[in-house]
């Protein structure tokens, strides 16, 4: 399918491009525009008043997106789709290091110019749309469509200075296959959910404070064991793996020099946690209990959100 091939190939080399160094010069077609407007038939996501929005935390941060829209693994970053499966938007995290010295406004030139170099490349017969910035005190951001003759993709990015003096980004795509869905639709469609995202700025591996509460939580008997057994400097480590439908969770007491230094960090009830960035879709919604029968930490997974 076209439309997965394009947002597939734009997340390629927006991920290949993260760390290197090279020329910061924006394209020549990056000054800022408006926003093509959506069309008369079209009902934007933010102003469809009987949608019902749900903050979801994620390892760079937190986004908004309606409450029914489902997280699904995604191979590099982190997939939300509509229950009739005709929406999707898929974030994914870069991050320059602090010693790159770049503005988050530089950040962002920098990757975009290498994405809609890339795309052109790739001889895919895309029309490329005009870059368009949005100024903010703290987010900046610029998004662009790409079109097809079937298909058109929202694709943007919004960027960070991080407490340690890096950047970091957060980039989206959206597609939509609704039958006679327009450019001005998606396009409206996905500013609606890339204005809803707050990009976190603390350092790599130190996550976004809450964000691992919210992702797992702990019955009182499990938090209670973890306490009697935690021993001073150790961290509770959370990962999941899934072999087709099966997921497999894992729990461990780790030493700080055993938890990876891009682990999403946070304190539970006064718990030590780190999870697994890669297991981080898999832990959403997970439950840990504790049996003393034999049964030890036991998982429990809601997939309701």
């Amino acid at each position: 399918m076209r439309s997965i091939q394009l947002a597939t190939f734009a997340l390629a080399v927006l991920t290949a491009c993260s760390c290197r160094q090279g020329s910061s010069s924006a394209p020549g077609d990056s000054a800022p525009v408006a926003s093509s407007a959506p069309s008369a038939s079209c009902e934007p996501l933010a102003n469809n008043p009987a949608q019902d929005w749900a903050e979801r935390s994620l390892p760079f941060g937190s986004v908004r997106c309606p409450s029914s829209w489902i997280l699904t693994p995604g191979q590099g970053g982190f997939e939300f789709r509509d229950p009739a499966r005709r929406r999707r938007v898929f974030f994914s995290e870069v991050v320059f290091p602090a010693s790159a010295q770049l503005s988050p406004e530089q950040a962002m030139d920098r990757v975009l110019q290498r994405v809609r170099a890339g795309i052109g490349r790739a001889g895919l017969s895309v029309d490329l749309g005009p870059v368009r910035h949005a100024a903010g005190p703290e987010q900046p951001s610029a998004s662009f469509l790409s079109r097809t003759r079937d298909v058109s993709i929202y694709s943007a990015i919004t960027a960070r200075k991080v407490s340690d003096s890096g950047v970091r980004l957060v980039s989206a795509t959206y597609e939509e296959d609704t039958p006679g869905i327009t450019p001005g639709c998606i396009d409206a469609h996905g500013a609606a959910l890339i204005g809803r995202v707050v990009v976190s700025a603390a350092p790599v591996g130190e996550g976004s404070g809450p964000a691992a509460a919210s992702v797992v939580r702990f019955a009182p008997a499990a938090k209670a064991q973890l306490a009697r057994l935690l021993q001073p400097g150790d961290t509770v480590w959370l990962g999941a793996v899934q072999s087709g439908n099966d997921v497999s969770f894992q729990l461990e007491l780790r030493t700080p020099d055993d938890v990876p230094a891009d682990a999403l960090r946070d304190r539970v009830d006064g718990l030590p946690i780190a999870l697994d960035r890669s297991s981080f879709p898999l832990l959403d919604g997970a439950t840990v209990d504790y049996s003393s029968e034999g049964g030890g930490f036991v998982f429990s997974q809601s997939r309701g959100h």
